[in-house]
């Protein structure tokens, strides 16, 4: 208290961060000078500065028990300016600052205590302890001081307690058991007690054990103690009751008891065998749920309690007995086990209810291994190879075949062979199809498998599909050797001869061949008259390649005809037959339009050819060349070398342009830029219109010497006719280069 007021010696100086103030003897503010100088008292204080004043004991007279209880306070203290009330508060008191204060406080307290008693006020202060600190804040304020309290009851009586029994025993009124149990609770204080409640903490624990131990024997049943949360509610309202008396009431309680074996769950599956009269053994695997019934625990424990384990597999073995003993197992299959399952439930239902047992899940599932085919089953074939009426190439498909027994009685009748029964179906289906396929033509196998093909329905008698006739013998043969009915044959060609000969084709690219073709007999007369026809062949240069057919052709694959050499052998006879008889200007290609209808005429005629055999042709470029008149005419009188250089430059710039625009069109699908290829055509065709125009004239001077030199009177030979149609060939081919 120094720290923040106290009385000054004399003489002595005022201290830092203090003022003084004086009082008059009565302890009143001295505020004339006379009272300020005759018997005035001086006071130094801290005006607006908390102050921890520490712990002040404080001595509370119980006055009904004769006893005096401690506690004690703790404050911060402050004086508000100008501070003269809480002067004049402790001048007027001869006691010490620190006792003026302790004695306010400890009015304000001693108060309560008379007014409640101790226990009273122990409880008052816990549930309102903020309330009793504002009192003593209040009436140090009317002091002079703002002040922060904080109470401790040092030993006032405690307003909670626990008590934790630790495990006993306490036995159900239904049965001689005895059940552990323990017990922990929290009391707090309710007021005054009707009866003297126990003194101490082992008091307590015995007082609790009895109160439940008597009420368990009195109320509580076996079954009713098993379901825990209920009997802890029960149990929770009469220890409530019963504590009320000693003036405590139970905040919160925990009650643990060891019912662990009564609450225990058996889900597990059990294997169980049972050997027929016949003497095949029927093995199962039987899912069973068990537990103690709802209110079977005082049966349970009148039978000593058996293992769950145990008591199951010992009564499966007895029911399955009874139940299978009265049957005839042959007739047994998984549809009509329920009834097999129903009986057994019910059997182990009757004989768990007598043991205070409940059964949940029964589920049997039968081990028999001929029984699994007794359901529809897929028994897959790999690829094999089956003989034709062909001899040089077979067939080759895979086969999944499903099916299964109708009854058990084929099932253990094929399951007695050695061969395990998936392999004697599978044997059984590859037998029959090979039967079917020796009677097979490879072409109708070909064409007619999947469906009958009309537009070579020609070339076969059959009335079914190849695999509707092989999904029938197969079925029909697995019924008649093996009792098993046959739902679904999926047969699936594989054929990689076939393939691999269209594959081959395909693998060899492009090819490049030679046609000599015999133009129309008009332009063979025009070009000269009486010629033999060989001498008029016009030698033409293709490269085409083989491609797959659109899927609707690949039926029409004729494995006969996928000879290389003999296919390309029958392509150059179709092309001959195409081109063979059409005009001079059909056969013209020297320039891109003439070019693309020459290949257009070939894709269309010769593809549509080999569409009927499965395969499919592109042709890429097509190169005309000379007929042996014109190249002899060329050879004979083109003499001298610069015009036979520029011919043969003009031929060879044209011919490259030709190569190129046409591997350009087959790469890329496009036309090059039309203004490029103008150009280009544009100085080729120049060249040779000049180098072809010394051509002629030369040939026309030959002409007139040769009528010069002929004798008279040769039949065919009019000297001025043919000068005169030399004169307008020359004159029709000079228009026709000055056109282009």
């Amino acid at each position: 208290m120094d720290d923040l007021i106290r009385k000054a010696e004399k003489r002595e100086e005022l201290p830092p961060f203090m003022v003084e103030i004086r009082t008059r003897p009565d302890g009143q503010i001295a505020r004339k000078l006379l009272e300020r100088s005759i018997g005035s008292s001086l006071w130094f204080m801290r005006l607006d500065s908390k102050v921890e004043v520490g712990q002040l004991p404080i001595d509370l007279r119980d006055f009904r028990a004769k006893r005096t209880l401690k506690a004690s306070v703790r404050l911060r203290l402050a004086i508000p300016k100008p501070g003269e009330t809480a002067v004049e508060a402790l001048a007027s008191s001869p006691s010490l600052p620190t006792e003026c204060v302790r004695g306010w406080v400890k009015d304000v307290m001693q108060a309560q205590v008379d007014a409640l008693g101790p226990e009273d006020l122990a409880l008052w202060m816990t549930l309102n302890s903020g309330k009793l600190e504002d009192d003593i804040c209040k009436a140090l304020k009317e002091k002079g001081f703002l002040a922060e309290v904080q109470v401790e009851t040092g030993d006032l009586p405690d307003t909670t307690r626990e008590v934790k029994t630790g495990t006993f025993n306490v036995r159900p009124r239904d049965v001689d058991w005895a059940l552990p149990v323990s017990v922990g609770i929290r009391l707090d204080h309710a007021g005054k007690a009707e009866v003297k409640p126990p003194a101490n903490e082992t008091a307590w624990i015995s007082e609790i054990r009895e109160v439940v131990r008597d009420y368990v024997e009195r109320h509580e049943t076996l079954d009713s103690v098993r379901e825990t949360e209920a009997f802890a509610d029960r149990l929770r309202q009469h220890l409530d009751g019963a504590c009320l008396r000693f003036g405590w009431k139970i905040d919160r309680m925990e009650l643990t008891s060891d019912l662990s074996q009564f609450q225990e769950t058996l889900i597990d599956t059990f294997p169980s065998e049972w050997r027929s009269h016949s003497g095949r053994v029927f093995a199962f695997r039987t899912k069973v749920e068990l537990s103690i019934a709802a209110n079977g625990a005082k049966r349970y424990v009148q039978a000593e309690l058996p293992s769950l384990r145990s008591w199951t597999e010992k009564n499966l073995k007895t029911c399955f007995d009874k139940i299978l003993f009265e049957r005839d197992t042959d007739d047994l299959n998984p549809d009509n086990f329920d009834s097999v399952s129903s009986k057994l439930r019910d059997c182990l239902s009757r004989r768990a209810e007598e043991k205070g047992l409940k059964v949940g899940i029964v589920l049997v599932e039968p081990t028999i291994p001929e029984w699994r085919y007794l359901t529809k089953r897929e028994f897959e074939v790999d690829q094999m190879r089956f003989g034709t009426t062909n001899p040089d190439h077979d067939a080759v498909f895979s086969m999944v075949i499903q099916g299964k027994f109708p009854t058990v009685g084929p099932a253990f009748q094929a399951g007695s062979d050695k061969k395990p029964i998936p392999q004697q179906i599978k044997d059984t289906g590859v037998e029959a199809a090979k039967l079917v396929m020796q009677g097979i033509e490879l072409e109708d196998y070909i064409s007619h498998f999947e469906a009958l093909d009309n537009r070579v329905m020609h070339n076969t008698e059959r009335s079914e599909p190849v695999k509707a006739e092989l999904e029938r013998e197969i079925s029909a043969r697995l019924l008649s050797h093996l009792g098993f009915v046959v739902s679904r044959v999926q047969v699936t060609k594989i054929d990689p001869e076939i393939r691999e000969k269209q594959a081959q084709l395909l693998r060899e690219g492009p090819r490049e061949f030679v046609v000599d073709v015999l133009p129309d007999a008009p332009g063979i007369d025009d070009l000269s008259p009486g010629l033999r026809p060989k001498e008029a062949l016009v030698p033409f240069t293709l490269k085409a390649e083989l491609r797959p057919p659109d899927r609707q052709y690949v039926v029409n694959l004729a494995l006969r005809e996928l000879d290389p050499d003999r296919l390309w052998g029958q392509i150059e006879g179709w092309v001959l037959a195409a081109l063979d008889g059409r005009s001079h200007e059909g056969l013209r290609c020297n320039d891109l339009e003439s070019h693309s209808s020459l290949i257009r005429l070939l894709n269309d005629e010769v593809g549509a050819l080999l569409l009927a055999r499965g395969v499919g042709i592109d042709f890429l470029s097509i190169e005309r060349g000379n007929s042996e008149v014109e190249q002899g005419v060329i050879d004979e009188k083109i003499t001298q070398p610069l015009t036979n250089q520029r011919h043969q430059k003009a031929l060879d710039d044209l011919r490259r342009e030709h190569e190129l625009e046409y591997e350009r069109s087959h790469l890329t699908g496009e036309r090059i830029h039309l203004e490029d290829l103008q150009a280009a055509r544009t100085k080729a065709v120049e060249n040779e219109a000049q180098s072809l125009s010394e051509v002629e004239r030369a040939m026309a001077e030959s002409r007139r010497a040769q009528r010069n030199n002929r004798p008279q009177g040769e039949i065919g030979h009019d000297p001025k006719t043919e000068d005169t149609a030399a004169d307008g060939t020359d004159d029709a081919r000079k228009n026709r280069w000055s056109k282009k």
